[in-house]
């Protein structure tokens, strides 16, 4: 697949919504927020005796709790608790061993890699996580109907048991991010016994290796976890039973926060942030993230994702990049941040984290062009005005950026109108191909799924996540080529960027983040972390020695 060289839209990121990348536009808004958490979060180790639950407040219900088919990112924070990985990331980004017992060998130039995993581990249904169930569940992860594993995985040729203990893994090529994808729901093993017994229902009750294990899911209500009796470390939980609720108003979770429904709360409104520093009960911290939000456009996706074939949606949006550079050029990205996240967040216009090495510190973004967002409307015969439907999640927070985007771009021409959607049906719809326009974040993990590396491919080309506008669309000259989704980034958290070497980078701009990625600060002495990784705080928070204070939520010592 050769670059694709379609003009570059200041401001925005653009990912056109196919199964390959078009060149994405720079972030309409490199958000540095944010995750501000708060909550009765641990205190000294005596209270921690007398806890017996601990209650925590999701603003989204996750999809399915199987590893294998699962995207959500509020997913990913049950499953830190349930499913722990081959791999895991510290507070640094840096990779360390979890179910393995070392980092990996490499050999063969890149293309063969041994993996010794940690010894006497079982299930939580007491059966043994060895080679074979790690085989097994890779496998599965690379061959089951709907995987959205399998993209992840696709540089693995094959998958021996060594001895009970030793998996290798055959590359068909050398692949920088496997050790961080390892690091992610392909490196968690499911319980072969209870995959195989369950097959796709297996998220209705998964069986994996962790602290506590699934009890129960009632759905929009709550997902609850017990201690598990075959866990290897039984010091790690330092409750019986974690109870998720899911609660999508921004209100209702700060309600139940402040009256003592909830213990901690995942996702606070920028607007809560400084009248909860007011009340001096809590401490509120904000850090930079490694993830985006942004507004997908579906460029070709007319009949789902691939292996259906790309579609042409007959769309001024999808089909003339003058209209999407006049959409960018709509936007007032110092504005959006006032308005939308009360000044939380700091405006940026490229795909990599202002904390990445990789930042460009030189690059100054531009600034809103009515005038000439208006003239490119006219050039693309939209002199009269463009309408368009963008999807967004039916939360306050999301509602209230797409009402700023929608007012400005009505300035320049374009009358948007707000599709809100529950968040999963969101995701399969925007899968499906149903959507034009989509606001929606992405969610990293590690800093190698960031890299400007030309190895580092595998997901900014594969991975389900992006592809999610599933079309395709010849380029200019090469008849028969792919390309990429476009994107207009709208805040930062940085997650993954990732390219391919032959390929424009896939910029994606920074999100508000959540929760779960400042806990550890103050549970390591504040510390502090420059790209939270999603799930990671509430895990720290459960399972390591609190330190008295530091930058996080909770109540004020």
């Amino acid at each position: 697949m050769s670059a694709v060289h379609d003009p570059v839209v200041p401001g925005f990121t653009i990912l056109t919504m196919e199964a390959v990348f078009m060149r994405t536009w720079r972030p309409l808004f490199v958000l540095s927020m944010a995750v501000l958490c708060l909550g009765l979060l641990l205190g000294a180790e005596p209270a921690l005796a007398q806890k017996k639950t601990l209650v925590v407040a999701l603003n989204q219900d996750p999809d399915i709790l199987d590893p294998t088919l699962a995207r959500t990112y509020v997913g990913r924070i049950v499953f830190e608790q349930m499913c722990e990985k081959l791999y895991e990331i510290d507070e640094n980004l840096r990779i360390f061993p979890q179910l393995a017992a070392d980092l990996p060998t490499v050999s063969d130039g890149g293309k063969t890699v041994t993996i010794k995993l940690r010894p006497n581990v079982k299930f939580n249904d007491g059966t043994p996580m060895n080679a074979e169930a790690v085989r097994y569940s890779l496998d599965r992860h690379l061959n089951m109907k709907g995987s959205n594993r399998r993209s992840e995985l696709e540089s693995v040729n094959s998958i021996d048991v060594v001895d009970p203990l030793t998996v290798r893994l055959r590359l068909k090529v050398p692949s920088s991010p496997l050790l961080a994808i390892l690091a992610d729901r392909a490196g968690m093993p499911v319980s072969p016994a209870v995959a195989t017994k369950l097959g796709d229902k297996f998220g209705t009750a998964p069986v994996c290796v962790g602290p506590w294990q699934y009890v129960e899911r009632v759905s929009q209500d709550r997902i609850v976890l017990e201690r598990s009796p075959h866990y290897f470390d039984k010091s790690v939980a330092k409750f019986d039973r974690l109870v998720f609720r899911i609660i999508p108003d921004d209100n209702v979770r700060l309600a139940n926060l402040r009256s003592g429904d909830i213990d901690m709360m995942h996702l606070v409104a920028p607007t809560d942030a400084a009248n909860l520093r007011k009340e001096g009960k809590y401490e509120v911290s904000s850090v930079t993230g490694i993830g985006y939000s942004g507004i997908t456009i579906n460029l070709r996706n007319k009949n789902g994702k691939p292996p259906a074939p790309p579609g042409d949606l007959g769309t001024p949006l999808a089909n003339d990049p003058r209209v999407r550079e006049a959409l960018d050029l709509s936007i007032d990205r110092v504005a959006l941040n006032q308005v939308a996240w009360d000044g939380q967040y700091t405006p940026g216009c490229t795909p990599i984290s202002p904390v990445s090495p990789f930042a460009d510190k030189s690059r100054k973004c531009p600034t809103r062009d009515v005038t000439k967002a208006k003239k490119l409307l006219a050039d693309a015969g939209q002199g009269n005005g463009y309408s368009f439907e963008m999807m967004i999640v039916n939360d306050p927070q999301q509602r209230r950026v797409a009402e700023v985007v929608q007012g400005m771009a009505k300035e320049t021409g374009f009358n948007i109108s707000l599709k809100p959607s529950e968040f999963a049906s969101a995701l399969n719809e925007n899968d499906a191909g149903k959507d034009q326009a989509f606001l929606i974040g992405w969610p990293r993990r590690s800093r190698c799924q960031h890299l400007p590396v030309p190895d580092v491919r595998s997901l900014a080309q594969h991975h389900p996540g992006v592809r999610r506008g599933a079309g395709r669309d010849p380029e200019p000259g090469a008849r028969g080529e792919r390309r990429r989704p476009a994107h207009f980034a709208l805040s930062p958290s940085h997650r993954q960027v990732r390219l391919r070497a032959a390929e424009h980078p896939v910029p994606l701009s920074p999100q508000l983040h959540r929760l779960v990625s400042q806990e550890s600060q103050r549970l390591q002495g504040g510390a502090g972390r420059a790209h939270p990784p999603e799930g990671r705080v509430l895990a720290v928070a459960l399972r390591r020695r609190p330190v008295p204070r530091g930058p996080c939520a909770g109540p004020a010592a």
